[in-house]
């Protein structure tokens, strides 16, 4: 090195990083517990696995003697990965029978017509008239497609126009399950309330039934583990939680739980060709995996009713008694579809999968999927009220452990206001119980259900379109719109985040996947304008949010989730001394 010359020894990014920036102090933004793998709920764990040894050869061992030996403290284990232990329900999902598979049925049925394509003639017929009902431009566009002369006879269709292939469809595939129409009238109208659905027994037959996902069909709760010591319990599935173990102690060896899961939402409104509006109602069951379920493509969920929503126009009712009307049109119909559902669960009825097992199953009503209107609509819970639980509306924003409802007692109250003998007694009971009139609710006759258990919170309505919008809404008020917006507009482009170049401000309405590329960039966007307590408690609540859609729980994540609820309230009063929340 020559005189004058200094040595630079380069820096790494990480050295430039700890040296140039004024990150925030853990004071100000305590970072908390981090992580374990076994916290974070993964399907598999980390395990040490067997050393496999080998002799060395003789260059190998020049090399290892002069190579220093590893410090202990820095070395990295190997790992792998290894199933959870299982822990399953002896006799659960007994088998009584085997019959022919599903497949089997149904590759005879098409070996005794003239095409193994049956109803179609060929590949090509089949091919076509699969593209026309998933991917084409509609009956009207199709028909006068194959009017053109001589299209039908190039392609060699059995069919002329869709009218046929509705047909063929309808009467000569196998059908999940026949639609039916309901007409009743409430007590006090004279309109006349309409209802399309179909029976949900057929469609759990048509579900449970399918061989397309057989082989992988939830018959028997159980119990998983992260390893032997059984110390730390998992989640996933809906056969490995709790409500499916004791319903089955309840039933015994022998029985085949069915749980069915019914989803709604009031606000995707259909017009029906009578000018009647209604809104749908879908149905599933819980011995699906979910990672079939959640696919549209596989269609494991079946649309099983349009419900009504009548407005009674034109009627004398006042606007409370329209409102009350309107619960007990859900309830009446509701009722009436699910009949069918009384006598299953009670008694069991023999079913056979996909792959020919039969066994003996009780369909047990289980979960109810909906947003908060629709919850207090399904549990008769009055508005502004809690459908789980008895906490005072006054209460609900407090943290802490509440008096759980149960069916039984809402069932109770419903008889003590049957039986008033003046109006205001019976207010004075629904006041205090925080339910509504109805008289006959669809779950009362129902085996084994607890309405206000099965009240499922849903990633969309509760989390994002809940809490994330009014976390959005307080630090804009703290911020401010102008800066919020320069924020959001600054950050550098990814190619797994939507740059909102214009800011947040200026959106009259978000949707679910909007609100969800707001909550990926919001605790960097207020970090260091924000006040540190209003910093603490929007991590806390993007923790619970993120914390609550792990794919597998255990104890820990659980505990995990609980600590970021309490770490919201323990900072919450920061929104309202900075104004956030009005």
């Amino acid at each position: 090195m020559e005189s004058g010359e200094v040595s630079v020894k380069p820096r790494t990014l990480r050295e430039i990083d700890e040296q140039e920036s004024d990150p925030p102090s853990e004071d100000e933004y305590p970072l908390g517990d981090p992580f374990s793998i076994e916290d974070m709920g993964a399907e598999f764990v980390f395990t040490q696995p067997e050393e496999h040894v080998s002799a060395p050869s003789t260059q190998s061992k020049h090399q290892m003697e002069e190579s220093p030996a590893p410090q202990s403290g820095n070395a990295e284990p190997n790992r792998r990965l290894v199933a959870p232990v299982r822990e399953v329900f002896e006799g659960a999902g007994k088998v009584l029978s085997q019959n022919r598979s599903q497949y089997e049925t149904w590759k005879n049925m098409s070996m005794q017509g003239s095409s193994p394509y049956e109803p179609f003639t060929s590949q090509i017929d089949y091919n076509v008239a699969k593209w026309a009902k998933e991917l084409g431009p509609g009956d009207t566009a199709l028909s006068k497609l194959l009017e053109i002369p001589g299209v039908v006879e190039a392609l060699g269709l059995s069919w002329r126009n869709a009218r046929q292939l509705n047909q063929i469809i309808d009467h000569r595939l196998p059908d999940l399950a026949s639609w039916s129409r309901l007409e009743f009238k409430l007590e006090g109208t004279d309109q006349v309330v309409e209802c399309f659905y179909r029976d949900p027994f057929e469609c759990i037959e048509s579900l449970y039934g399918n061989p397309a996902w057989a082989d992988v069909l939830h018959v028997a709760p159980e119990r998983h583990y992260t390893d032997e010591t059984k110390a730390t319990r998992m989640y996933n599935e809906m056969h490995t939680g709790n409500w499916w173990w004791r319903k089955q102690a309840k039933l015994g060896e022998g029985a085949t739980i069915i749980p069915v899961i019914v989803s709604s939402d009031k606000t995707s409104l259909k017009v029906l060709s009578t000018g009647k509006e209604a809104y749908p109602a879908y149905l599933t069951i819980g011995n699906i995996p979910k990672s079939v379920r959640r696919k549209p493509s596989m269609h494991a969920q079946l649309l099983f009713a349009y419900l009504p929503t009548e407005q009674f126009t034109g009627t004398t009712l006042s606007k409370d008694q329209i409102r009350l009307a309107k619960n007990r049109a859900f309830h009446f119909a509701m009722k009436r579809i699910f009949e069918t559902l009384e006598s299953a669960g009670k008694d069991g009825v023999e079913l056979e999968s996909g792959d020919g097992k039969v066994r003996l199953c009780y369909p047990i009503f289980a979960v109810y999927v909906a947003d908060y209107p629709e919850q207090c609509l399904v549990t008769c819970t009055r508005y502004m009220h809690c459908p789980l639980c008895q906490v005072d509306p006054g209460q609900l924003g407090e943290y802490g452990d509440s008096e759980r409802r149960s069916q039984k007692e809402t069932l109770q109250k419903l008889g003590e206001v049957a039986r008033a003998m003046t109006k205001a007694a019976a207010n004075t009971i629904l006041r205090e119980a925080g339910i509504t009139d109805t008289p006959e609710p669809f779950f009362s006759d129902l085996p084994f259900a607890d309405i206000h258990r099965s009240i499922t919170p849903d990633i969309l309505h509760q989390l994002y379109q809940g809490l994330i919008k009014h976390l959005t809404v307080w630090v804009t008020r703290i911020i401010g719109p102008k800066e919020l917006d320069l924020r959001f507009a600054r950050l550098p482009p990814n190619h797994a985040l939507r740059i909102f170049k214009d800011g947040i401000s200026a959106f009259s309405r978000l949707s679910g996947n909007e609100h969800r590329q707001i909550a990926k960039q919001l605790l960097g966007c207020i970090i260091g304008r924000a006040p540190p307590r209003v910093v603490r408690a929007s991590r806390a609540l993007l923790d619970f949010l993120y914390i609550a859609q792990f794919e597998t729980h255990t104890n820990r994540s659980l505990e995990k989730l609980e600590h970021a609820l309490k770490d919201f309230h323990d900072n919450k009063q920061a929104f309202v001394d900075t104004n956030g929340r009005e």
